[in-house]
């Protein structure tokens, strides 16, 4: 696979790595995934066919992933860890806030 291949695919990789890493039984690791997820959705394209259109609604999802993981990290005593993943929710923030989208920051999770 060529790198946007990979990327592209990355999100669903994720998504089966969760299918098996489960919140409660491994909160960490869960929480590693997820904001992997989270750096996966934020670089990519809402629509393939139309790329140009933005990606806000990845961005949301993105958004909704690190704030779980900050979150979890929190609950487990990762301080650090968890400050760098509610910088990289509050750049994502900004970004939704400069198309208007931030009022759906709020909302509830996809």
């Amino acid at each position: 696979m060529d790198r946007l291949e990979d990327a592209l695919r990355a999100p669903d990789v994720y998504d089966e790595e969760l299918d098996v890493r489960a919140r409660a039984a491994a909160p960490l690791a869960y929480a590693h995934t997820i904001v992997d997820r989270a750096r996966a959705l934020a670089d990519l394209p809402d629509d393939l066919a139309a790329p140009h259109a933005g990606n806000h609604i990845n961005l949301k999802r993105a958004y909704d992933d690190y704030a779980e993981a900050c979150e979890i990290l929190l609950a487990h005593g990762e301080n650090e860890r968890a400050y760098q993943v509610a910088a990289a929710a509050a750049e994502i923030a900004s970004a939704l806030d400069s198309v208007g989208f931030t009022s759906h920051l709020f909302g509830s999770r996809t």
